[in-house]
């Protein structure tokens, strides 16, 4: 939020991170977040990556579209599904072939409503199933894990997202899997609803005491997300308690996140300066 330009050239989606980059500048791999004692062995394992494959490489990154910063560039969906298709992971599903690797959840949402081609179908099935089979999808503690350290999904990360149970409750909806979407919801609700206030909170991590520590922040953005996955399962599951969080977590925004010119904060209940979003 404070430094968009590095965030748009970089584009690491959390920290802390470590970014590494081709002689050129161009980045070819980022992970977030790493525990200390292993970070030096990813560093050798891109090092021996990178002496090894970096014709292929960068041979990826050239055809990779990439957005100019001029206002006459269009991108249609089609550009958008090609890149991904570039991105699958044949072998585990999902997207990218390196750890750490994210959910992406917002990736097999528009897999699931794009009709261009029967690829992303397969793709986006292949990558559901290889997820919610694997240990990110951990049913004693409740709810997807964000991202893994390795490629297969055997070894996830500590952290949830908000932003991830609610896109993923959506591509449930719509594939009509509703019995894994009502664990997504049961999820959302005793995992980030916070009954007294009326409202989601945006992340927790899972600490080595065996407990959760639930990131006190109330953030617009996942909160939005949440509110439209609980409206699309009160539709199509008829959940009542689905549409009272939604109304509530709408009021709390309202109440406590606009500035009164059409605007908000992008989040609130921290110390931390909320910028707009």
């Amino acid at each position: 939020f404070y430094r968009p330009d590095v965030v748009r050239r970089f584009s690491t989606s959390g920290w802390p991170a470590a970014v590494l980059a081709l002689p050129d500048g161009r980045p070819y791999a980022t992970a977030v977040d790493i525990p200390d004692e292993n970070l030096k062995l990813y560093l050798l394992r891109q090092a021996r990556n990178y002496a090894e494959k970096r014709q292929m490489i960068e041979a990826k990154l050239r055809s990779v579209p990439t957005i100019s910063s001029g206002s006459n560039v269009t991108w249609t969906a089609h550009d958008v599904f090609e890149t991904m298709t570039m991105e699958f992971d044949s072998l585990h599903g999902g997207f990218g072939t390196t750890g750490p690797k994210y959910l992406n959840a917002q990736v097999m949402l528009f897999l699931a409503y794009y009709s261009g081609d029967r690829k992303a179908s397969a793709m986006m099935h292949r990558s559901l199933e290889a997820i919610l089979a694997s240990p990110m999808n951990d049913s004693s503690k409740g709810g997807v894990f964000a991202f893994s350290y390795t490629p297969d999904w055997r070894a996830p990360g500590p952290e949830q997202d908000l932003s991830d149970q609610a896109v993923l409750l959506r591509t449930l909806l719509v594939l009509g899997k509703e019995h894994a979407a009502h664990q997504i919801l049961e999820t959302m609700q005793s995992g980030f609803f916070d009954d007294d206030m009326g409202v989601f909170y945006g992340r927790r991590v899972w600490q080595d005491q065996g407990e959760w520590y639930v990131d006190p922040a109330i953030y617009t953005a996942r909160n939005a997300a949440a509110i439209r996955a609980c409206v699309a399962a009160f539709n199509q599951l008829g959940d009542e308690n689905a549409m009272q969080m939604a109304r509530r977590a709408m009021n709390y925004l309202v109440l406590h996140h606009e500035t009164g010119d059409e605007k908000f904060y992008h989040h609130s209940n921290v110390d931390e300066g909320a910028d707009l979003v």
